[in-house]
C-alpha cells in the first residue's frame, strides 16, 4: 500500500467512525502539498463534499466554537478558518483582527487574509507573522490570481512548460503557495517574473537529480 491509499484509508475510517473533524483535518493539510496526483486530489475532494454534508447535518458549530478552535492545534485553527470562509467576515472583524495578531499558525493565518481579499473587508487589520508585523486593509489588496506578479509568473510558467503538462501543474501549485504565504505581500510583475524563474529551477532540478 503506498502512501495516497494508506490517507485515503485513515480519511475513510474517520469517516467510518463519524469523526469528520479528523477526516476533514487530513484533508486540508493534504491540499497544503506541493504536489498532488490528480486521481488522489479528486478522491480527497469526494471525501470532504461527504464530510461537509455529515457535518451539516451533525453539527452546526456557534461563533463562540469556531472561535476557541481558532486558539487550538494546527487542525483546529485550519477547520475554524475553513469555517469562517464560508460566513460573512463583515460580521466577525473582531475575531478575525484578534487572530492575525495573537494566532500562531501561519498556514491557517494566511488563508483568513486570503477569505478577507476575496470578501474585500473593509478594515485595518495588523498581522504577526512570527518574524514580522504587517499592515494591511483588504479592500486595498487584489485577489492573489489578479496580482501584477501573479499574472506575470503564470505567463513564464506557461510558456515554459507548454509541453510538459504535468510539470505545469507542479509549477501552478508552488506559484499559488508562495503567493499565498506571503500575504498580505502584493507581487510586482518583475518580482513574479523572479518567482517563476526560481520555480522552474527548482522543479528542474529535482527531475534532474532523480534522473
Amino acid at each position: 500500500m503506498n502512501y495516497y491509499d494508506d490517507t485515503l484509508n485513515r480519511i475513510k475510517e474517520y469517516i467510518d467512525s463519524k469523526d469528520y473533524l479528523s477526516a476533514k483535518a487530513i484533508i486540508l493539510e493534504e491540499f497544503k502539498q506541493i504536489y498532488i496526483p490528480k486521481e488522489f486530489e479528486q478522491s480527497l475532494k469526494e471525501y470532504l463534499q461527504i464530510i461537509n454534508e455529515n457535518l451539516n447535518v451533525y453539527k452546526s458549530y456557534s461563533i463562540e466554537e469556531i472561535e476557541s478552535f481558532l486558539y487550538m492545534d494546527n487542525d483546529h485553527q485550519l477547520i475554524a478558518v475553513d469555517y469562517l470562509d464560508k460566513l460573512n467576515l463583515r460580521d466577525h472583524i473582531n475575531i478575525c483582527d484578534n487572530y492575525l495578531k495573537d494566532g500562531d499558525f501561519k498556514n491557517a493565518q494566511v488563508l483568513l487574509i486570503d477569505s478577507l481579499i476575496r470578501q474585500q473587508i473593509d478594515h485595518n487589520f495588523t498581522y504577526l507573522d512570527g518574524v514580522n508585523t504587517h499592515y494591511f486593509n483588504p479592500i486595498e489588496l487584489k485577489n492573489i490570481e489578479e496580482t501584477d506578479g501573479y499574472i506575470c509568473a503564470y505567463k513564464v510558467l506557461d510558456d515554459y512548460y507548454m509541453k510538459e503538462p504535468s510539470k505545469f501543474v507542479m509549477a501552478k501549485q508552488l506559484l499559488n503557495k508562495e503567493m499565498l504565504m506571503n500575504l498580505p505581500k502584493m507581487y510586482s510583475g518583475d518580482e513574479g517574473k523572479e518567482i517563476a524563474d526560481k520555480i522552474i529551477k527548482f522543479i528542474d532540478d529535482a527531475f534532474n537529480s532523480a534522473n
